[in-house]
């Protein structure tokens, strides 16, 4: 399983005022969610965690929408935000985890 940072209970509101909100490039959302949130919901392979990768169906299905000019950009933010925020607590997980080995 992967560390999820406390959010499994839901997406919580997120707006560009929170502290945590961080500007994303189209390239840098589809690099999420084609990249790290994938390897994410299947690091512990051949198990995938399906909570995490129905959040990134979610949140793709809605970057092809904002691709097809069906929505807009900023309808993705609150889930890019989210799994963003799981996969860098993650990555840190991992470093520490590498460097307390002994």
């Amino acid at each position: 399983m992967y560390y999820d940072g406390g959010f499994s209970a839901g997406l919580p509101c997120i707006t560009p005022h929170d502290t945590n909100w961080r500007v994303m490039t189209p390239k840098a959302v589809e690099h999420l969610l084609t990249q790290d949130a994938r390897l994410l919901a299947r690091r512990d392979a051949p198990v995938i965690d399906q909570e995490l990768e129905e959040q990134r169906q979610a949140a793709l299905d809605l970057f092809f929408q904002w691709q097809d000019g069906m929505r807009e950009f900023q309808d993705l933010m609150p889930f890019c935000v989210i799994l963003q925020r799981k996969v860098d607590l993650n990555r840190d997980l991992l470093r520490w985890e590498r460097r307390h080995e002994d």
